[in-house]
């Protein structure tokens, strides 16, 4: 992997219930020592200095993307992608994930 490359993934549901479905609310590279967070999407919004992407193309999955890049003094150590999700009600007039985020 080089800086500058896209890095692609995607959150998808084990066992998808009808009426049920989601989208992500933020992703995190974290340093796994220290800790250290870097988010590329957040409040539901793609990071452009990363040009960090986000796509929904059915209610079972949720994709993303993103450039390689690196933290200070982090060559070498583990990192991990974590990402916080928001559960919906396709029912609910309130729905949280029908409403387009101000990015």
């Amino acid at each position: 992997m080089n800086m500058g490359e896209m890095i692609y993934g995607s959150v998808r549901a084990a066992h998808p219930i009808d009426g049920i479905y989601f989208t992500i609310q933020s992703c995190a590279v974290v340093e796994t020592e220290s800790g250290q967070e870097y988010f590329f999407i957040e409040n539901q919004c793609p990071n452009e200095e990363v040009n960090a992407q986000l796509a929904i193309p059915d209610v079972e999955e949720v994709r993303f993307a993103f450039k390689a890049f690196s933290f200070t003094k982090s060559y070498g150590k583990n990192i991990s992608v974590s990402c916080q999700i928001m559960e919906c009600s396709a029912e609910d007039p309130t729905n949280p994930c029908e409403v387009s985020p101000k990015c």
